[in-house]
């Protein structure tokens, strides 16, 4: 009586097994796709699903195979096999292995250079795995030709093909309910950027106001309400030449100018104040001309408002840190303790407590609001970004990257190099000028890459898809489950599909569906002689 592995067929299995990976080397191109920056126009949370559970069966099939032929140079129940064949048969076995292990290992919560160095191997891995793949399928065509030359159903073709089915069929549920595994689809990669509005304007902010206006400032201030139609409002300044005529759906306020750009911007209320190279400038009714409000002559490049009290102004100018209690009627100039107060660079609240940046270093705010103690030693810090509970304060520096204060501990965040991106080396691209938590991700702006994007607290980025290498972005937002970001040449977008983590429910009903599809495709299409159907042709045969 032959055993359950003597019944199965090498040419069904190994058919089998190279359909498996060639559908997991096809998904695995619109990872490809996506680390190259160009939109995949699939959600790679399905690809996600799709990928991880054929080579989950893939592993069924690569354990019914070896069960079958084991590890002898003869194969029993097959002739003519070539001791070369064996050695290719071996190696492969191998690079499955590095293919199966290593992809596993990237699903667990592995992070930094580790998780760029094991997906790189599994990439590797897989190509090394085509060539001998190939040439193993060739030379044992002979073997695998019965079950694909005959499309009709008859026989054990028609077995095969069911069994193939029943191994992959369940994909589709699991497509149906797909989670974000790996780190791409977790960040939202697949897609690439594009230009929404606003083409031909240098932007350097863009914020929302409460009410859900979008404000960008740069080259002038723009407003709009559904990010579609914008309105110009001119900083008055120097008057562009004759020949500048205002751009296709942008409706202009005021004179054209050509200074005083706009690179610090509030909204506070109804009202918005700019920062520019020539003071500061305030709107009150989002829509009416600017007017300046102090700081004639100086640079801007930092403004804050405090949450709790929309009176309470802070302004970071050439001229010092200045703080304002009635709206910016009056100023006073509390800075005792910094070092370098003609030189703050960012401001910014966590919670009740005030931060302020200059090219030494943070500094925190007394209770009397009067002096400041340093809190960090980073320099060149450029942007102070609060988390949305304000428990966490982001510092991002013009050369040290990104840094976050916690229960009153400042931690480093990894290199911001991409393991999914197209470029090579380790760089480490700390040239970030804003960070954006959105949703529990980081992102990381005017990095090489455009904008890179975290899941784990900044140990892992990527890159954020194409479109942005001819332009400079400066600040990126989250509008309508879109990000929206300020560069030198408009607003671009990127879109953001929700993705739902994977449970423990959920990767129990993946790994049953693996194990009872696999094993019964297994069964349907690798037996040459299923029990019941053998048995049947057996009993006709003696009647």
């Amino acid at each position: 009586m032959l055993s359950i592995a003597g019944r199965l067929s090498v040419g069904a299995l190994g058919l089998s097994l190279a359909l498996i990976v060639s559908i997991a080397w096809g998904t695995a191109l619109f990872y490809l796709a996506a680390r190259l920056g160009v939109d995949t126009k699939v959600r790679l949370t399905w690809i996600d699903a799709a990928h991880v559970y054929v080579g989950l069966v893939g592993g069924v099939l690569i354990l019914a195979k070896i069960s079958r032929v084991r590890f002898r140079y003869k194969v029993a129940g097959v002739s003519e096999v070539i001791p070369w064949q064996r050695w290719i048969s071996w190696s492969l076995l191998i690079l499955y292995a590095a293919v199966f292990v290593s992809g596993v290992l990237a699903l667990l919560p592995i992070h930094g250079r580790l998780y760029e160095d094991l997906l790189n191997f599994h990439l590797l891995s897989s190509v090394w795995a085509v060539a001998p793949t190939t040439w193993h399928v060739w030379h044992y065509r002979r073997r695998a030709a019965p079950y694909l030359i005959r499309l009709l159903p008859h026989g054990r073709t028609l077995r095969y093909w069911a069994g193939i089915s029943l191994a992959v069929v369940p994909v589709v549920l699991v497509i149906s309910n797909s989670r974000a595994l790996s780190q791409l689809p977790q960040v939202m990669g697949g897609a690439a950027w594009s230009q929404t509005a606003l083409n031909g304007s240098y932007l350097d902010r863009i914020t929302t106001t409460p009410d859900g206006m979008l404000v960008a400032a740069g080259d002038a201030l723009y407003v709009s309400r559904d990010g579609t139609v914008w309105t110009q409002i001119d900083i008055p300044g120097v008057p562009l030449p004759p020949s500048a005529t205002p751009r296709p759906g942008v409706h202009q306020h005021g004179a054209p100018t050509g200074k005083n750009l706009g690179i610090a911007l509030a909204v506070v209320g109804n009202s918005i104040y700019v920062g520019t190279d020539n003071g500061l400038y305030r709107t009150d009714n989002q829509t009416g001309l600017l007017r300046q409000v102090g700081f004639n002559g100086a640079t801007v490049n930092a403004i804050a408002v405090d949450p709790s009290n929309s009176r309470s102004i802070w302004v970071g100018a050439s001229t010092g840190l200045l703080h304002s209690l009635d709206g910016g009627t009056t100023w006073s100039a509390p800075e005792a303790g910094l070092s370098k107060p003609k030189a703050v660079s960012a401001i910014g609240f966590a919670g009740d407590r005030i931060y302020a940046s200059d090219s030494t270093g943070v500094f925190e705010a007394s209770g009397t609001l009067s002096d400041w103690r340093r809190v960090s030693n980073m320099p060149e810090v450029v942007d102070l970004t609060p988390s949305p509970d304000g428990s966490r304060l982001y510092a991002t520096s013009a050369t040290q990257g990104v840094q976050f204060l916690e229960n009153g501990t400042w931690r480093s965040t990894d290199s911001l190099a991409s393991p999914h991106q197209a470029h090579a080396g380790h760089e480490n691209h700390p040239e970030v000028v804003s960070l954006a938590p959105i949703d529990g991700r980081l992102y990381a702006v005017g990095t090489s890459f455009g904008v890179s994007a975290s899941a784990d607290d900044g140990q892992t980025w990527s890159q954020l898809g194409g479109g942005l290498e001819t332009v400079t972005p400066s600040q990126v937002i989250n509008y309508q489950n879109t990000l929206l970001a300020a560069t030198s040449n408009g607003v671009y977008r990127f879109p953001l599909a929700s993705g739902t983590p994977a449970s423990l429910n959920w990767w129990l009903a993946v790994l049953s569906a693996v194990v009872v599809s696999g094993s019964a495709g297994v069964m349907l299409a690798g037996f040459d002689r299923v029990p019941w159907w053998g048995s049947r042709r057996r009993h006709d045969r003696t009647s």
